[in-house]
């Protein structure tokens, strides 16, 4: 039941008393008046009002939804609450379809992030229904309802991008991902069979292979994508096809650059072709003119309502240590120049760990306070959880012994017994 604005007025006073933020009451018409005669005898009475709240129901526009946003904002001059929205058609004969009810969302959610006078956004999660539940609002073949959930509870696509969303608007490496292409409502998928095939599916698919992850290429401003499923490369091939490869690919095929085109949609470009990923009628991965903008060439890094676990950065290889005066000196090849390292120490197998360097880009690192007659072992690590479980990567032992009156240290091989203490060598990727 919608109350009087006078009623609201007058019972405003108890709600300052309480000397908590105020937000507006939210009719069910932002604009149908309600809300100016409230703001004109608030305002007039000197009453605290904080924030406006307000409820969009509309079709898939994104601009018009933040015209909604802006215009309350300009109307009442306080930071914007929408309280409800979700995509419903309400009369007319506009048409829309399940895959712009999804880009809608994900376009608007991006460009939230920019808007200061948007406080807060929820999301009215509706249900599906097989017309026994009484629903609130039609929910159309030909201008479907933005249903949150499938009739069975699950979560739709929909749901899923709603749930996922953390906010961040922005791509980062070693992130989780769907690759959600705006023009065909598809998403890659890996396959994981024994070949070097990729593919896509419809977002309202629930099957394995879908999540994607970024790490930096070789070459400045590129990147390898890589399935969570099996750590394998998406790549180009001859011609305009596009597979997988090994995780251990290196070559400039599986090397891509991310474009930003507008509102989190962005271009995968091919550098080493100067081509375009998109997907086809068809539904099939192909390269395309690298100054094409339709939709079929827009992707989204959709974050997943419930993400894989990223595989760790590559190891370090090559580890060594030599001594120098009082010191030790490690060395090692980093697994490419987009991570960082950290250094532990312990006098034990099993900690406690004290960080000796941090932040190091490089692949050496030299111990200048080291104790004498202490064995050292070199170790990496991508889980600082287990320590028992970190593999020793330099087979050579060493020990800094003190020789006499002089404190000469000394490198010698380790003894076959127990040792004594351990460096740890983990790997940082970098954002």
């Amino acid at each position: 039941m919608q109350r009087t604005v006078e009623e609201a007025v007058r019972r405003w006073p108890r709600l300052e008393a309480m000397d908590v933020p105020l937000v507006s009451p939210s009719p069910a018409g932002a604009f149908n008046g309600w809300l100016d005669e409230f703001h004109d005898r608030t305002s007039r009475l000197g009453y605290r009002v904080d924030h406006t709240a307000i409820h969009i129901y509309r079709g898939p526009n994104v601009d018009a939804f933040i015209n909604d946003i802006d215009r309350a904002y300009d109307n009442w001059g306080r930071p914007v609450w929408v309280k409800e929205f979700s995509v419903v058609r309400w009369s007319g004969n506009n048409t829309w379809t399940h895959a712009d009810n999804y880009n809608f969302l994900a376009e608007f959610l991006w460009r939230a992030e920019s808007i200061p006078h948007l406080a807060r956004y929820s999301l009215f999660q509706f249900r599906a229904s097989d017309g026994s539940v009484n629903q609130s609002a039609p929910d159309p073949s030909d201008a479907p309802r933005s249903n949150t959930y499938n009739i069975d509870g699950t979560l739709t696509a929909f749901g899923q991008l709603y749930a996922g969303w953390d906010g961040v608007a922005e791509i980062a490496n070693h992130k989780a991902c769907h690759l959600h292409n705006r023009g065909r409502y598809q998403r890659v998928r890996n396959p994981a069979a024994d070949n070097n095939t990729v593919g896509t599916v419809s977002p309202e698919t629930d099957t394995t292979g879908i999540q994607w992850f970024l790490i930096p290429g070789t070459t400045e401003n590129t990147v390898r994508i890589c399935s969570t499923e099996d750590g394998r490369r998406l790549r180009f091939l001859d011609g305009s096809g596009v597979g997988i490869a090994a995780e251990t690919n290196a070559q400039p095929e599986t090397e891509w650059r991310v474009v930003e085109h507008q509102h989190g949609w962005f271009f995968i470009e091919h550098p080493d072709t100067n081509r375009r990923l998109r997907v086809n009628e068809s539904g099939d991965l192909v390269m395309g003119p690298v100054d094409s903008t339709g939709g079929a060439y827009q992707w989204r890094f959709a974050v997943p309502a419930a993400p894989e676990p990223v595989a760790p950065p590559d190891a370090p290889s090559e580890l060594s240590a030599t001594l120098d005066e009082n010191s030790i000196a490690l060395a090692w090849s980093p697994p490419s120049a987009a991570v960082t390292h950290v250094v532990r120490r312990s006098s034990s197998a099993d900690g406690p760990w004290d960080e000796v360097a941090s932040g190091i880009d490089g692949g050496a690192w030299t111990d200048d306070d080291m104790p004498s007659e202490t064995t050292w072992q070199i170790r990496h690590s991508h889980d600082l959880s287990n320590p028992a479980t970190w593999p020793v990567i330099d087979p050579d032992e060493h020990t800094i012994v003190t020789e006499g009156d002089l404190d000469l240290h000394t490198l010698t091989p380790h003894p076959d017994d127990t040792p004594t203490g351990f460096f740890v060598l983990e790997v940082i990727p970098a954002d």
